[in-house]
């Protein structure tokens, strides 16, 4: 009786999953795209509920981009270098925060770091990857994929590191399929100029589009590629301005010890795992040591992609590991369990998806095994991961009621006191953050 009920629900089950399926495939591509999102916003929000029941802002959001709203002009803000780039998504989205009272600031910000993930993640899944991703059910796989991401706990449910998500939606760009019609056109060369201006991901990965527009001769693609032309000269130009360059790498070989730990390490475990490891002060060599199988597997995973997507793909990989490496002074931020991931998340999500290809391509036996395993250390990152942990409660409603009055306040912020926001009043000058001098 119990065997008879078990393969009853087993087969009832499959039937119920194949109809939702037929019924999916059977929306138009609008239909799905917005299910997508949708269903990537409920998976956030339980990921990170804080960001909509107690919205708080982070690190620069707060002192740098929304307050300044109040102090300066619009004009004046939308450009200005920070870290001596651009960061238009930013900025624009702290335009929307100033046309809502003070104290809903935070969550207007939190709401679009949720939906740029979210409108990510219906890209992935829709028809346009379908050039790299024939079957709709990986490309809804990848999607999801996305949104499960470990070490994000400073990305999704914030403006303040959305250069990430830039460069995970460039590189997916790249092998999308062009839009079709002139407002679709528009619409991909707008995405692409304020992806490209939200820090400096769209200069580094230039060369894709541009081989792609040599290789194809489209139309389509030499558009992109002269916005992403313009895109150089403000970004060359605002790192001019700011007078910012890259950090005189002190010790190299160090900061390469832990970079290789962080990424083939502590990453795939997730930032929970990874404050652990850093609590227990285990020595870099064996951290270094503890990664290569890591880093061997992740090697072998790379040739079992397909070959038009394993070139772009490592120019991508590597691209986005060397402008973290060069970011770098003294591997300090590093060897901060809480901020490092962030360095991690497009490189790290670029392994992820080789070893996941590794894992569906792979000959049954030992290859099979050794992408298991990888892929189970993905999932353990994940897993532990899943639930970002909460902020801190500094009382935004109750502290920021006093930003564009007239006394001088101090506003704490996380990461407090560093980002606190220092109203100066109306009568003084606000000062911008300028973060490594």
């Amino acid at each position: 009786m119990t065997a008879g009920v078990a393969v009853g629900a087993r087969l009832g089950f499959e039937r119920a999953t194949e109809v939702a399926w037929a019924r999916y495939l059977g929306l138009g591509e609008l239909a799905r795209r917005g299910l997508v999102f949708v269903a990537a916003i409920g998976a956030l929000l339980v990921r990170r509920p804080d960001s909509l029941l107690r919205p708080q802002f982070i690190l620069e959001d707060g002192a740098f981009y929304t307050a300044t709203w109040f102090a300066n002009g619009p004009l004046e803000l939308l450009f200005r270098p920070y870290a001596g780039y651009q960061s238009l998504a930013i900025r624009v989205a702290a335009a929307l925060e100033r046309v809502v009272p003070v104290a809903l600031a935070p969550l207007v910000d939190n709401l679009l770091g949720l939906a740029l993930v979210a409108a990510l993640a219906a890209f992935l899944a829709s028809d346009r990857m379908a050039t790299v991703i024939p079957d709709a059910r990986w490309r809804l796989a990848l999607a999801g994929l996305v949104v499960v991401l470990p070490g994000v706990h400073e990305t999704f449910g914030t403006m303040v590191d959305v250069q990430r998500l830039a460069a995970l939606f460039l590189i997916a760009f790249f092998f999308a399929r062009p839009a079709r019609g002139r407002a679709g056109t528009l619409a991909d060369l707008t995405a692409v100029a304020v992806a490209g201006l939200s820090g400096l991901t769209g200069v580094l990965l230039q060369p894709l589009f541009w081989w792609r527009a040599y290789r194809l001769r489209r139309r389509a693609d030499f558009l992109v590629v002269a916005v992403l032309g313009i895109v150089t000269l403000v970004q060359a130009a605002s790192l001019i301005v700011d007078g910012r360059r890259s950090a005189e790498l002190m010790q190299p070989l160090t900061i390469a010890g832990i970079f290789i730990r962080r990424l083939f390490l502590d990453w795939p475990l997730g930032m929970q795992v990874g404050v652990l490891l850093g609590l227990a002060a285990v020595p870099l060599v064996l951290g270094v040591l503890a990664s290569i199988p890591m880093l061997a597997g992740t090697l072998r995973a790379w040739w079992k992609l397909p070959a038009g997507v394993r070139g772009p793909l490592l120019y991508a990989w590597l691209a986005m590991v060397g402008g973290a490496f060069m970011a770098q002074r003294d591997g300090v931020n590093l060897a901060f369990p809480q901020a490092a991931p962030r360095y991690f998340l497009v490189p790290g999500a670029l392994m992820l998806l080789a070893i996941g290809a590794w894992f569906i391509r792979g000959r049954p036996g030992r290859e099979r095994t050794g992408a298991f395993v990888l892929v189970a250390v993905f999932t353990l990152g994940i897993g532990a991961d899943f639930r970002l942990p909460s902020l801190p409660d500094d009382h935004w409603t109750a502290t920021s009621q006093c930003i564009g009055g007239v006394d001088p306040c101090v506003v704490p912020v996380y990461f407090s006191p560093t980002w606190d926001i220092r109203w100066p009043g109306v009568e003084g000058e606000y000062e911008f953050p300028r973060p490594g001098g």
